[in-house]
């Protein structure tokens, strides 16, 4: 998200820069050049204003798109005696938050002598990193929650 930020302040800053130097460019050849070629220059600022105008359109509509796609919803995390279990917090409505806990283990995994065995209980305290989304969250965004 603050790489969206930076990359949209940094394309606004750009634009205006371009708008003033046009201005600048304008009122130059008002002063130095006669009316006959201050119609033609008058065109031209009416095309930067329409390009800058277009392109700060665009920026804030490809930001509104993106927030929507990018925004990370909050943490959660849950103490139990296994240890802390960190999810992800998704409000479905206005009224309505969900939290999403995923892999959590139920039992040590079987490495070793311990396979083919049965499982062996997850031992409190161990701790693990949990999965904060999957595959298809990855590739498709919000589209896949």
């Amino acid at each position: 998200v603050v790489v969206v930020v930076v990359v949209v302040v940094v394309v606004v800053l750009v634009v205006v820069i371009v708008a003033v130097i046009a201005a600048v460019v304008v009122v130059v050849f008002v002063v130095v050049v006669e009316a006959a070629a201050a119609a033609a220059v008058v065109v031209v600022v009416v095309v930067v204003v329409v390009t800058v105008t277009a392109a700060v359109v665009s920026i804030g509509l490809l930001v509104v798109f993106f927030s929507q796609t990018i925004e990370d919803p909050g943490y959660v995390t849950v103490t139990t005696q296994y240890g802390d279990i960190r999810g992800k917090n998704y409000n479905i409505s206005e009224s309505h938050d969900l939290n999403i806990f995923l892999g959590i283990p139920y039992a040590q995994p079987p490495v070793d002598s311990s396979v083919g065995k049965g499982l062996a209980p997850w031992l409190r305290g161990r701790g693990f990193e949990p999965q904060l989304s999957t595959v298809r969250s990855l590739l498709f965004g919000s589209v896949s929650v």
